[in-house]
């Protein structure tokens, strides 16, 4: 193993509102092991991607995604695999200027994608997801209920994958509330709905519709998948960590701060070490988290691939770009 220096910095846009909202969407099909979509803009830093994909002839499974070639952070956060198969997949903090969006199966399939990016979100927001899945059913469908949520305001999103067995391409229509894309079809028959909704109340929630499929023809698997917003206007998430296999980082000194000439409310900002961002991996707090300030209580830390040096902003000014700086050793194979 090698030692090396460490030092890295990340940036997000503290919130302008309190909602989470949709930035853009794209999508892609393929008969074979990749799958392409891309943006008509470049992403912005800090912001979410959620992917939604689905196979529906062969089983194979999501390998791997990637945005603008590089791994960035994304992570799987569900999955159905009673047959057809669906799944979906996050990049917290996504990385900035880019618009290819790869996902990458374990085999040749036929297979579709939609890819959202978001913004309000917080740095680990999955809560809760339902999924179910029917051969043979009726036309109408349904992932069944979520647990109740964390909180109102949440992005849902649903995506059904399956196939008419009538043989031709169906109409999938989500039921009222539901925000649906084009129904893509990768080959004749096969197809993939997906939808979002900005809920309201912490009720459990469900993707469901119906269709025109002739009964006993519906072969489906859905899923619903909730995310926490951001809890207010000047908030924001930034994250860093190791990606390459067998590299570990030692975190000595983990710094924060705006880019703002000046400040009108003065962000506090949260340092967290490990797979979340939640109170058992609580390191350090500041309340200058815009004026800036600097913690040693990262030392000691021990940092693999799959865990991160997280930076939660809140209360600061809407449209500030805040920075987090780690400082430290590494080692690489």
């Amino acid at each position: 193993m090698r030692t090396l220096p460490l030092t890295r910095t990340a940036t997000t846009v503290l919130s302008g509102s309190t909602a989470a909202a949709i930035v853009q969407h794209a999508a892609g099909t393929t008969t074979g092991s990749t799958i392409t979509a891309t943006f008509s803009k470049a992403t912005t830093a800090g912001n979410t991607l959620i992917a939604l994909v689905s196979t529906v002839a062969n089983g194979e499974s999501v390998y791997s995604v990637t945005i603008g070639g590089k791994t960035d952070n994304w992570r799987q956060d569900a999955q159905n695999l009673s047959f057809p198969y669906v799944f979906a997949w996050r990049d917290s903090s996504c990385a900035g200027g880019q618009t290819a969006v790869v996902v990458t199966l374990t085999g040749a399939d036929d297979a579709s994608l939609d890819v959202f990016e978001v913004s309000g979100l917080i740095g680990n927001p999955l809560d809760e997801f339902a999924s179910a899945s029917a051969g043979a059913a009726p036309p109408a469908w349904s992932t069944g209920s979520t647990p109740g949520l964390q909180q109102a305001g949440e992005m849902a999103f649903g995506v059904i994958g399956g196939y008419n067995g009538a043989g031709s391409d169906p109409t999938i229509t989500p039921a009222a509330g539901w925000n649906a894309e084009t129904t893509l079809n990768s080959v004749l028959s096969a197809f993939q709905t997906s939808a979002w909704q900005l809920l309201t109340s912490d009720a459990p929630a469900a993707y469901s519709g119906t269709s025109n499929i002739p009964s006993g023809d519906n072969n489906y698997t859905a899923l619903i998948v909730c995310y926490q917003a951001l809890p207010g206007a000047g908030s924001g998430t930034a994250q860093l960590g190791p990606v390459s296999p067998g590299e570990v980082w030692y975190p000595q000194v983990v710094s924060v701060g705006t880019d703002q000439a000046e400040i009108t409310n003065e962000a506090q900002c949260k340092i967290y070490v490990g797979d979340q961002a939640i109170q058992p991996n609580y390191v350090d707090g500041t309340l200058s988290g815009s004026t800036g300030d600097s913690t040693s209580n990262a030392g000691g830390q021990v940092v693999h691939p799959g865990e991160w040096i997280w930076a939660e902003w809140t209360g600061g000014d809407a449209g500030a770009t805040a920075f987090l700086n780690i400082q430290g050793t590494r080692t690489v194979p």
